[in-house]
């Protein structure tokens, strides 16, 4: 009669319940949720909430927070609120949007013990109003992290002008500013061009970008940070043009080299590389580090994970997931391999299109 009860209950409330285990994998949910979420118990069982959102969610920073959110609710036992109204892809075809509110609540037994995690999601009609909540939010933040990032452009321009053009590594590392200040600048006018627009104009700005440029200067920056590690490309003559957005494609690299700076012992290499494939460009970062135990493996894109090897350094656990979240976003994948002679291998695909075919990427940029 409790089962019984507990179904009829689920099946009656017009908000979304989901039950999750300890581990925030998908024991149980009611109706809402599979309307909510396109897909139906027996898909969801099983699976974890926090992949499933972010594969749900129509915005991919959108995506991230909630994924954050629902992991801290998971791994920490506190009770967190997503108040946010986020639109999510729903129905049979993900080709509907609903707008969701939720939140993240312990689960505890008769016996006060904890048992999972309840996970809640409210629909919100009012999109207009979402939508501006949003836009004053983005152009808030836009404006006020514009004036340092200003700044630091400037000085970089003022210092680029009395630099000795005969100091090369003076002048390498003005470069190296000028560079990553004129990035942040692209970054913040992305975010300040999504206010007003609709929900989708989030997606990256995807164009035909040659890519050895881009892991050339990624090595060249990592260089200054690698602490007695040899980072090295490893790069063909030739690649295909990628149809990506060049700043997620830097952030992705960064994270992945910074990883491995991180974890790998001093006098060994790190080798970033890339090789045109039939479906696109296949890119690896590889460091010599002692392999993640399989276990670890298996859950080191998990937002909030960390491995043994990181309890002492610095970080959140979410550099990865970020990191996998953009790739996905411009149609490749990410993953992580041992490979059988040791160390620690990142691979991730980025794809070419028709428009770029017999274009190639000559070296010369």
């Amino acid at each position: 009669m409790d089962a019984e009860l507990h179904q009829s209950v689920l099946a009656s409330l017009p908000l979304g319940i989901c039950i999750l285990d300890p581990e925030g994998l998908i024991l149980d949910a009611n109706p809402p949720v599979e309307r909510f979420l396109g897909l139906t118990l027996a898909e969801l069982r099983g699976q974890s909430m926090a992949s499933t959102v972010m594969c749900a969610v129509a915005d991919p920073a959108y995506a991230l927070w909630w994924s954050v959110m629902l992991a801290q609710a998971v791994t920490v036992g506190e009770t967190t609120y997503i108040d946010l109204p986020t639109e999510f892809f729903t129905g049979p075809g993900r080709d509907q949007r609903v707008s969701l509110v939720g939140m993240g609540a312990p689960w505890i037994g008769v016996a006060g013990q904890r048992l999972g995690t309840l996970v809640l999601l409210l629909e919100r009609l009012a999109l207009s109003q979402d939508r501006a909540q949003r836009d004053h939010f983005l152009s808030v933040v836009s404006h006020e992290l514009g004036v340092p990032v200003t700044s630091i452009l400037a000085a970089a321009v003022h210092l680029s002008s009395h630099v000795d053009p005969a100091d090369r590594d003076a002048s390498k590392l003005v470069h190296i500013l000028l560079a990553e200040a004129n990035r942040l600048r692209s970054l913040l006018s992305k975010l300040l061009s999504q206010v007003d627009k609709h929900s989708r104009s989030s997606e990256p700005e995807e164009r035909p970008v040659p890519l050895r440029p881009l892991i050339r200067r990624v090595v060249e920056t990592g260089c200054l940070r690698q602490n007695g590690r040899n980072l090295v490309a490893d790069l063909p003559a030739r690649l295909p043009l990628v149809y990506v957005d060049p700043d997620g494609v830097l952030q992705v690299l960064n994270k992945l080299v910074d990883n491995a700076l991180k974890y790998s012992p001093p006098g060994t290499h790190v080798v970033v590389s890339a090789l045109a494939r039939p479906s696109g460009v296949l890119v690896t970062v590889f460091d010599a580090g002692p392999a993640l135990p399989a276990a670890e493996a298996r859950q080191v894109f998990r937002p909030l994970y960390r491995g043994t090897a990181a309890q002492h350094v610095p970080g959140q656990g979410m550099g990865l997931t970020i990191a996998r979240n953009i790739v996905r976003a411009a149609g490749g994948e990410l993953w992580y391999e041992a490979p059988a002679t040791g160390g620690n291998r990142f691979c991730f695909t980025l794809p070419t299109t028709a428009h770029t075919t017999g274009k190639e990427d000559d070296g010369t940029q």
